[in-house]
C-alpha cells in the first residue's frame, strides 16, 4: 500500500481520472434510485518524496508496476459521493488492478466503484420518459480533480428498459 497523506501537501494534490465505463445495475423507480458501476483510471503525484528516485543511479529503471486484487492499492484519496450521490463504494474483489509508480512520483492507476445516487423520476409518460441524473464524485483531500469521459467509454443500461445517453458531463465544484 503506497503511503497515506495525511494532509494536503504543500504543493497541493492534483488527480486526473478518466471514466472508461459506466454500467446502470439497477434503477428503483419507487425509491428514485439509480445504482451504478463506473471504472476509473487516475494519475496524481504523490507528495512522499521516497516515491522518487533518479533512474540513472538504479539501474536504470524507470517505474515499478505491480498488480493488487482484494486490496486498495493506496490510501492517498477516497473518492467520496456529494449531492445527490449518497454512497461509493470501492469494489476491490471484482478487478486486478495494475498500479505504476514513476520515478517522479507519478501514481498511474483504476478503481472500479459502486454508486448510489437519488434522481427525481416523473413517470407519467412511460415508455417514452427521460430523466437526468447526476452522478457527483469527488475527492475531499484534493486541490485539484480533473475529470474526464474516455473518447471510447463502455456506457450500458440496465433491462433494456433504461439507457445512458452519450452525453455524459463533467463539471467542477469548488
Amino acid at each position: 500500500t503506497l503511503p497515506l497523506i495525511n494532509s494536503r501537501s504543500e504543493n497541493g494534490l492534483e488527480v486526473a481520472a478518466i471514466l472508461q465505463r459506466m454500467e446502470l445495475i439497477a434503477v428503483d423507480e419507487g425509491g428514485q434510485e439509480v445504482h451504478a458501476v463506473f471504472i476509473l483510471y487516475y494519475m496524481f503525484a504523490h507528495p512522499n518524496q521516497k516515491l522518487r528516485w533518479i533512474p540513472s543511479t538504479h539501474e536504470s529503471v524507470t517505474d515499478v508496476k505491480f498488480t493488487t486484487r482484494s486490496q486498495k492499492v493506496h490510501d492517498v484519496f477516497t473518492i467520496e459521493g456529494c449531492e445527490r450521490t449518497s454512497e461509493v463504494t470501492e469494489l476491490v474483489d471484482i478487478i486486478d488492478r495494475e498500479t505504476v509508480v514513476y520515478y517522479n512520483g507519478m501514481v498511474r492507476s483504476s478503481a472500479l466503484y459502486l454508486t448510489k445516487t437519488f434522481c427525481p423520476m416523473n413517470l407519467d409518460t412511460m415508455p417514452y420518459d427521460t430523466h437526468n441524473c447526476t452522478a457527483c464524485l469527488s475527492i475531499p483531500r484534493a486541490d485539484e480533480f480533473q475529470f474526464g469521459v474516455y473518447e471510447n467509454a463502455t456506457l450500458m443500461g440496465v433491462n433494456d428498459k433504461w439507457f445512458i445517453e452519450k452525453t455524459i458531463r463533467t463539471r467542477t465544484v469548488e
